[in-house]
């Protein structure tokens, strides 16, 4: 059974995504070495963020997934940081939004009962 999960990804504007990760994700910032690197972690889930290089591919191949408790909350701080919603499913239990990170990783916020 799957109790935690690390994700790197590369980042090519290093503090806009921490203050994403942070401000509007609402992760914990556990680590951050100038900007090189830095690690948030959150409800078991912990990304680690390096600068993007010319040998990597930014946010190509990669989804995040997070279970959320309080779906509105999450949908009134998205809304107040003008995020933009690529999926957005409201239907009987299921309830979850997609969107993207600075650098077009596709990340989804799904309602845990």
């Amino acid at each position: 059974m799957l109790i935690s999960g690390t994700v790197k990804i590369f980042v090519s504007d290093f503090e806009k995504s921490v203050d994403f990760y942070t401000e509007v994700i609402g992760c914990f910032l556990k680590e951050k070495v100038g900007r090189v690197f830095a690690k948030v972690e959150k409800s078991g889930l912990t990304i680690e963020m390096r600068p993007f290089s010319a040998e990597d591919e930014k946010g190509r191949g990669l989804t995040i997934g997070i279970g959320v408790s309080d779906f509105d909350a999450v949908l009134k701080k998205l809304n107040e940081n003008e995020i933009t919603f690529s999926r957005f499913k409201d239907e009987g239990s299921t309830r979850l939004v997609s969107l993207s990170d600075p650098d077009g990783v596709l990340i989804y916020l799904r309602e845990m009962a």
